[in-house]
């Protein structure tokens, strides 16, 4: 079975990551992935040629749309499909939903989704996210199924009312929620001292300065306001207080805004190719998001052995268990998410016994399974 994966590729966020662990991992399961993206530069491109290890080589090529709407690849993309004998698309976010759906309806291919966020809340205007749910709305009847990557995405796109008009027709009418697979990375503690030495000195941390961390996209919809108004909190009570962020994106300039005259020391990396292995650096993992998909950069800090404070949002509670492994709070509420960063702070035995609950919670996200699950959805929709 020969399968289209379609996707921006613009960055190397959540989504692709999980095209970068599943993509090899269909190929021994007898499924051969090629994958298309949708930006003139695509670094996803670069990241599976250098970093998998197939049975044979993964075919990538770029199709660039110029918006979301954009269908002048369309013929180009549809003559690939043929080419290549392809008998399903996977399409990953709004672009490729847009244009995979529209191949689907021209070449009778089926077309499938998985929704890694709610589109209307992965762009940082709400006029933008409103045109987005109406192009998905548009096109969701050229559908065959849709995967989401937790149960709280799922439950929101069927209570989404274009999704509930369907429920009663044979359109769109397979659904299931598959976790994205992690592999941790291997790291014995010395491995782990070296890292956090050699990061706090590539950033100018002082060993002794208490790091609030972070790894993500430097957008909205991720709440890095929220945790550099919790670290102003802080900041009396911990003088030695510096914070971590580590991705890129729009909201950069106007988080630079708001650090000019911050009561605490920070670092704003930029983007970091394989960022877990820097997280050493930290000693508390901060993931302050308003809505999230899953969030992959939560099981990199708990592979990393780091105390966390997050936020109750979308699939959040679904990784971590609120008290057992982590201190959850509300979105958006900067005041709580100093009140749990400063018990953990101050109560170390504390933070360990989170720390050491949330190991197990890593078998829950087994690359295999991931693959074994996409391939059995695979089969009921073709067969």
């Amino acid at each position: 079975m020969n399968v289209l994966h379609l996707i921006g590729g613009g960055e190397l966020g959540g989504a692709e990551q999980h095209i970068i662990t599943l993509l090899p991992r269909l190929q021994t399961r007898g499924v051969q992935p090629l994958l298309a993206c949708l930006y003139k530069h695509a670094p996803l491109t670069e990241k599976i040629r250098s970093t998998t290890a197939p049975p044979t080589p993964i075919p990538t090529d770029l199709f660039p749309m110029r918006a979301p709407f954009d269908l002048s690849p369309l013929p180009r993309l549809l003559k690939y499909c043929t080419r290549h004998k392809i008998d399903l698309i996977h399409c990953h976010g709004l672009r490729a939903n847009i244009i995979g759906r529209a191949a689907s309806l021209i070449s009778r291919l089926p077309a499938i989704t998985t929704w890694h966020s709610w589109p209307e809340q992965d762009f940082p205007g709400a006029l933008t996210g409103k045109i987005a749910m109406t192009l998905e709305h548009m096109t969701l009847g050229l559908s065959a199924g849709s995967i989401t990557v937790s149960h709280a995405l799922a439950d929101k796109l069927q209570q989404w009312p274009p999704m509930e008009r369907q429920k009663t027709s044979k359109k769109n009418r397979f659904h299931q929620t598959i976790y994205n697979g992690y592999t941790p990375l291997q790291r014995t503690p010395e491995e782990h001292a070296q890292a956090r030495q050699d990061y706090r000195g590539l950033w100018h941390i002082p060993e002794n300065a208490v790091v609030l961390g972070s790894v993500g996209r430097l957008h909205p919809v991720k709440g890095h306001l929220y945790l550099l108004e919790a670290a102003s909190l802080l900041a009396s009570r911990f003088p030695a207080l510096h914070v971590l962020l580590i991705g890129e994106g729009p909201e950069r300039s106007s988080l630079e805004q708001q650090l000019i005259n911050a009561p605490y020391t920070y670092t704003l990396a930029g983007h970091l190719p394989n960022a877990e292995r820097a997280l050493p650096a930290i000693d508390m993992f901060v993931f302050p998001s308003l809505h999230e998909g899953m969030g992959i950069a939560l099981l990199e800090a708990i592979q990393a052995n780091l105390p966390i404070v997050a936020t109750a949002a979308g699939g959040i509670p679904e990784i971590l268990r609120a008290g057992t492994d982590a201190l959850l709070v509300p979105p958006a509420d900067a005041n709580a998410i100093a009140d749990a960063c400063q018990r953990l702070l101050e109560n170390p035995a504390h933070s360990q016994a989170l720390t050491a609950a949330a190991q197990e919670r890593l078998t829950l996200f087994n690359p295999e399974d991931m693959a074994d699950q996409t391939v059995a959805f695979y089969r009921q929709i073709l067969y």
